[in-house]
């Protein structure tokens, strides 16, 4: 796995049928999930969103690690 619970994040939301920035900002790491099937594994991150104090799901290339 990339990120870790707890970590900091600089994140990005996309639209549906577009690769193009809708919003992004900071938030922690607060679940990861794991999904695999026979050809591939995925990781899911929840982020708690400082911006708009919810929740999000994203996947890991729409995150970013904040040094």
């Amino acid at each position: 796995m990339k990120f870790s619970i707890g970590e900091l994040v600089r994140w990005y939301e996309v639209y549906d049928d577009v690769s193009i920035v809708k919003s992004s900002g900071l938030g922690v790491v607060s679940k990861i999930r794991t999904y695999s099937n026979e050809q591939d594994t995925i990781n899911y991150y929840t982020v708690f969103t400082a911006k708009d104090k919810k929740e999000m799901l994203f996947e890991e290339i729409y995150l970013e690690k904040i040094k």
